[in-house]
């Protein structure tokens, strides 16, 4: 099925025929999201080098929380992004995790992204905010192969690929081709996708809309928040533990 296809995209699978290729580097979401027993920070950076205050790398860093909804979480957090998460530490949601492994693959910057029914752990909300900040406007130079089962957002794909099982896909093409499908999924995404146009039509529309709700100083705006939070904190703690926070990257 279409978690098939992506395993065997990342040679998780062998194709039964046929050759299967790929060119540039490949980053993966799986359905169930998985963390590393360290802070949400280095989750995100992944073994990439913490990027260096007031640096380009620093505000795509912030760009990329918001993306993925994590701004809000910062504030919630007992030590923000250094707050440590996994099975020795604090236990997030099943949406919180799937948002962290989301803003990971983001952050890699990878030529290719496998998205396996990711925004199916979260509400509707975030759901539409990542799908909007992150995938259509951070991931519009990728390419982005998005597993859904949410019908209403098929109608912004540039190819849908139909899959139910068959050994063949029964559709391959654009969302104005497969509206006039005689098929149940293409009358359901006709009627949950009415409001929303297709993917050529709304592309201006929605950078408009999201370049408006995103100046570029708003990832300045998230260090500050961040800085504010360490400063708060680390005036809390005792002395021994305040450089650790004020090097945490805040």
């Amino acid at each position: 099925g279409k978690s098939g296809l992506l395993s065997a995209i990342i040679g998780e699978l062998e194709p039964k025929a046929g050759l299967l290729k790929t060119r540039g580097s490949i980053a993966y979401v799986s359905q169930v999201a998985w963390i590393q027993n360290t802070s949400l920070r280095a989750n995100i950076l992944f073994g990439q080098p913490d990027p260096a205050p007031g640096s380009p790398e620093e505000s795509r860093y912030y760009e990329v929380l918001d993306a993925c909804a994590l701004i809000d979480d910062l504030k919630i957090l007992p030590d923000g992004e250094l707050t440590e998460i996994g099975e020795k530490g604090i236990n997030l949601s099943g949406g919180q995790k799937q948002r962290v492994a989301i803003a990971r693959a983001v952050y890699a910057d990878a030529d290719i992204y496998l998205l396996d029914d990711c925004l199916s752990a979260v509400d509707s909300q975030v759901a539409h905010h990542i799908f909007e900040r992150c995938i259509t406007y951070l991931l519009k130079s990728k390419a982005v192969l998005f597993v859904t089962h949410n019908l209403q957002l098929v109608s912004q794909a540039n190819k849908i690929v139909l899959l139910n099982g068959q050994e063949t896909a029964p559709f391959v093409g654009d969302f104005d081709s497969f509206k006039t499908l005689d098929h149940p999924l293409a009358r359901q995404a006709c009627e949950t996708s009415s409001g929303l146009g297709s993917r050529n039509n709304s592309d201006s529309n929605l950078a408009n809309h999201i370049g408006s709700d995103m100046p570029k100083s708003k990832s300045r705006e998230q260090l500050q928040l961040a800085l504010d939070m360490a400063s708060s904190r680390a005036s809390k703690l005792p002395d021994r533990n305040k450089k650790f926070v004020q090097a945490g990257g805040f």
